[in-house]
């Protein structure tokens, strides 16, 4: 299977370093000739590329997120609690635009953890980039963060990949053993929604 990366020497090399979290996004800046498409077996531990992975949070409307134990094939974060769905963007999700391809991909993905989730369900936006440097997964990945927003009247049921999902508020999942992405995400989540 082939999966979406970019070249670290196709954008400022300041994208690459330290551990951080920003609603800015290098996004704007690609191509769709700037993405490539290779084996995840030639990239996974290729430190020339970084793999675009879209990480949804997904908010229900009285505040609470979902949230799950890691169990899927990244056997690197089995021991943690997530509040990200996400994964690989695939050749199959690859649209006219970067950011149509982003959306498309965590589109999918999140059709794969939530038995009912349809294209219609919730509001999805792009929020912003997390990095870091610190984990194996880190080391050769990009989390383009993207927040699903669910209204009054509207819930996700998820599918048996998300071991024992549960919707936590914010304080709840602080006291959880959360990856460190889910730690960033959330802290980007919150600085956005704080911006009028």
């Amino acid at each position: 299977m082939s999966i979406c990366c970019i070249e670290k020497q196709s954008i400022d090399e300041s994208w690459w370093t330290d551990t951080y979290y920003t609603e800015n996004t290098f996004l704007n800046d690609l191509r769709v000739g700037d993405l490539r498409w290779l084996p995840r077996s030639r990239v996974e531990d290729d430190p020339s590329y970084k793999q675009l992975i879209p990480y949804v949070l997904v908010k229900s409307s009285n505040n609470a997120f979902a949230c799950y134990q890691r169990a899927g094939t990244e056997i690197r974060l089995h021991a943690f609690m997530s509040c990200g769905v996400g994964g690989h963007i695939e050749e199959v999700d690859k649209r006219e635009t970067v950011i149509e391809t982003v959306l498309a991909g965590a589109r999918r993905e999140l059709s794969e953890e939530f038995a009912n989730y349809q294209s219609n369900i919730g509001r999805l936006q792009i929020i912003g980039v997390i990095h870091e440097n610190e984990t194996e997964v880190g080391l050769h990945h990009i989390g383009i963060v993207l927040l699903l927003q669910l209204g009054e009247t509207e819930s996700l049921y998820p599918d048996l990949e998300l071991k024992d999902c549960a919707w936590l508020s914010r304080d709840q999942l602080l006291v959880q053993r959360l990856e460190l992405w889910s730690k960033l995400a959330l802290q980007l989540e919150e600085t956005v929604c704080l911006i009028p």
